[in-house]
């Protein structure tokens, strides 16, 4: 990939395209360098591409999500190659602003993945390998691209390295040496949600490669933990600090911000206070250990569930306390109710609790103001203090919706597990 910039004072066609690629994002180029020279952006790169097909070329690799924009300079003058480079920035932007504290997301850094049928012999997966040095996955999916199951180049070095390795193997189907439950993430998480993830996987498979889906479950690229260490060191210091260690989650600096900012739009307010019943019992008696994984599978259900209904904003600021600033009361509910049962599903795989340790359940404190009521974070947050105080006299697993006039009274909405596995299926068909 070139490193020298060309002169923006170069002679240039009149059909010729700038090209902005997030520097998170271009590692999906790593096959498609473009002729164009590259221009230090800060967070980007812009690239001055003559040739259509290189274009397209190039931004058939930066799709599902990838933080790039594009734009045709109109003119000759140094002016118009800098209006089409500052449409091209603000297109491609606009995609890294997308996830808590304007993270890039896992689509953002995702690099093509590269398909085999089930058929593929040992030899014919190791002749890939051998022919592209930074191809690290091969990709077994169904006719939808929906994953099977997953080959790293490690895992199949070694079983040709073995004793007699490559007689068993060089003719033979290798999926049935494949990994067949990849390491999963969802395209819109944030590579610092993603990160969390990464780091509580057992070591045997901590560097192995993690597939992007998408919500459909297809992939759409595939991220290497180097490569997501790499975007994460590009964000600074100052905005790793700024997160809940725990989830990766805006923590309570950023989440006052950013309600702060809600606030001053002068609209209306609907905002969720999210945490687990009777939490400090449930930790000690589970164990600490288990209470952070509950945590962090709060913490995913919360974000994913936020990110699917278009919330405003998620945050982490503490605990097992989240705070949720949703578009209505609509969506607040039914958003509860998605969270709660998340939060059931991502418990299963912990295993059994022990004897006499129920599972986890939700109680949830939404308060809605009308534009003017609240003016500042610091009575914003006193109020929704006051509802959760509603919300413990009250006890069990429950949602309590309220405005300012009926802190004391809020309309009871349950969160019980019975309640939720019914509910539940049916919240996730309303308000898409």
């Amino acid at each position: 990939m070139p490193t020298a910039a060309r002169s923006l004072d170069t002679h240039r066609s009149p059909a010729q395209n700038v090209l902005w690629v997030a520097e998170a994002a271009l590692g999906r180029l790593r096959k498609t360098a473009p002729s164009g020279g590259l221009v230090d952006d800060g967070d980007g790169f812009v690239f001055l591409i003559d040739d259509p097909d290189e274009l397209q070329r190039a931004v058939s690799e930066l799709t599902a999500g990838a933080a790039f924009g594009v734009a045709q300079v109109h003119g000759t003058t140094g002016y118009n190659l800098m209006q089409a480079v500052a449409h091209a920035r603000r297109e491609g932007r606009q995609k890294l602003r997308g996830g808590p504290d304007r993270t890039p997301r896992m689509a953002a850094i995702a690099t093509p993945a590269v398909f085999v049928p089930a058929y593929i012999s040992g030899e014919d997966a190791r002749r890939l390998f051998l022919d592209d040095e930074t191809l690290t996955t091969l990709v077994y999916a169904d006719d939808r691209h929906r994953p099977l199951a997953a080959l790293g180049r490690e895992r199949l070095f070694r079983m040709f390295s073995g004793q007699y390795g490559h007689a068993v193997f060089a003719n033979r189907p290798v999926l049935e040496t494949a990994d067949p439950n990849p390491r999963l993430i969802d395209s819109d998480a944030t590579i610092v949600e993603a990160a969390v993830t990464v780091a509580n996987r057992d070591s045997e498979s901590l560097f192995d490669d993690v597939l992007v889906v998408d919500a459909a479950g297809r992939v759409v690229g595939i991220v290497r933990v180097r490569d997501l260490l790499r975007a994460l060191t590009s964000l600074g210091l100052d905005r790793i600090q700024a997160l809940n260690p725990l989830t990766g989650m805006p923590g309570t600096t950023r989440t006052e911000q950013a309600l702060s900012e809600i606030i001053d739009t002068g609209e209306t307010l609907v905002v969720s206070r999210v945490d687990v019943v009777d939490f400090k019992a449930f930790n000690e008696r589970a164990g600490f250990s288990v209470g952070d994984r509950t945590i962090q599978i709060l913490g995913h259900a919360v974000a994913g569930v936020g990110r699917g209904r278009g919330a405003r904003f998620v945050g982490h600021i503490g605990g097992d306390d989240f705070i949720v600033a949703w578009n209505d009361e609509d969506e607040a509910l039914v958003g509860a109710i998605e969270i709660a049962a998340e939060l059931s599903a991502g418990m299963a795989p912990l295993g059994p609790l022990p004897e006499g340790v129920m599972s986890p359940e939700l109680a949830v404190s939404t308060l809605t103001a009308e534009p003017g009521q609240i003016r500042d974070v610091a009575t914003l947050a006193n109020r929704l203090a006051a509802l959760k105080d509603e919300v413990r006299r009250h006890g069990g697993a429950v949602h309590a919706m309220a405005r300012l006039e009926t802190l004391e009274t809020p309309a009871w909405r349950p969160l019980d597990a019975a309640y939720v596995a019914v509910a539940g299926r049916v919240a996730s068909l309303l308000g898409r």
